[in-house]
């Protein structure tokens, strides 16, 4: 509620030269939701890129509001403040899993502090208030960032899962997530490193004398090949 009274005035925006009519106004693949226009929306690139799941929900927006932005700027706000409920989210299992004693195996949600809260609550806050959001959110071609961050979150947060529980379907919801991600722009193919970070603060915090190799790519051969051909896509359609 508070990330949309902030950036509820956005409505009133209008659409901008800059990208928009590529993206939205003048492009033909999103004038009608076809199967025609689908098809060619997942299997060619369009303006030197391959967006799918953008161009997708750009589709949606002309299908449900025609060319009104309003409607189009609607949904960025709607997108970027369920993202502040992921962050949220997120933090929490960030938090329960830094404090979670794995040899009592206490649930995560033992850990939920009114500290943990109020902390989670904040950083949520913060991401969702600074400055640099802005663009992203007023201006309906900076969808792709919300629509990445939308997707990224969640595998995030079903990865830190999988590190704790070992649980299959945690590890395919990652790979889900982030192969969503990467349709949405090729700026999510970064996601891996990140992990490899999460994992070197995991061996730190457990003292764990795992091989490091090994528990570097546990988990991370297919993410690293869906970086590498979101990386390739991009550089053909250059």
């Amino acid at each position: 509620i508070a990330t949309m009274m902030t950036f509820v005035n956005a409505v009133n925006a209008d659409f901008v030269s800059r990208d928009d009519d590529v993206y939205v106004t003048h492009n033909p693949y999103v004038q009608k939701l076809t199967t025609g226009n689908l098809a060619t929306i997942f299997s060619r690139s369009y303006y030197s890129s391959w967006n799918p799941i953008t161009l997708f929900s750009h589709a949606i927006d002309v299908a449900l509001w025609g060319l009104d932005p309003k409607g189009h700027h609607l949904t960025n706000v709607l997108l970027h403040s369920l993202n502040a409920v992921f962050f949220f989210a997120v933090s929490l299992v960030v938090q329960g899993v830094a404090r979670e004693d794995r040899e009592r195996g206490q649930s995560l949600l033992s850990h939920v502090t009114p500290s943990v809260f109020v902390g989670s609550l904040v950083a949520a806050i913060l991401y969702a208030m600074h400055p640099l959001r802005v663009e992203s959110v007023a201006w309906v071609s900076g969808r792709r960032d919300l629509l990445c961050v939308f997707f990224l979150l969640p595998a995030f947060g079903s990865y830190l899962l999988w590190n704790l529980r070992h649980r299959k379907f945690l590890l395919i919801a990652t790979h889900v997530f982030f192969a969503l991600a990467l349709l949405t722009t090729p700026m999510a193919a970064t996601f891996p490193i990140i992990l490899v970070l999460v994992d070197i603060w995991w061996m730190k915090k457990h003292s764990e004398k795992a091989n490091l190799f090994d528990r570097l790519v546990e988990g991370k051969v297919l993410l690293l090949l869906l970086s590498v051909a979101a990386v390739g896509v991009r550089l053909f359609v250059m």
